[in-house]
């Protein structure tokens, strides 16, 4: 969930189990990537699925940008 204090945002994560160090290092990088983002109160929020054409997640549309190799054969 993103919380605002200050006028400033961040992450906090509930996280469901006790962590291994390599979980502790793949959250640390996804912190830092949810710190990148950059909210704007201006806009309307939605989510859109940025790998697919209308938007809408799909396993196909993941594993292919997961791989990209895969359509580079084809």
């Amino acid at each position: 969930m993103r919380t605002e204090e200050n006028e400033r945002y961040s992450w906090s994560l509930d996280l469901p189990r006790r962590m291994w160090d390599t979980d502790i290092t793949q959250v640390a990088e996804l912190i830092e990537i949810l710190n990148s983002v950059q909210a704007s109160s201006e806009e309307t929020n939605s989510r859109r699925w940025k790998w697919s054409h209308n938007g809408v997640f799909s396993v196909k549309t993941a594993y292919l940008n997961l791989h990209p190799s895969i359509m580079e054969n084809k």
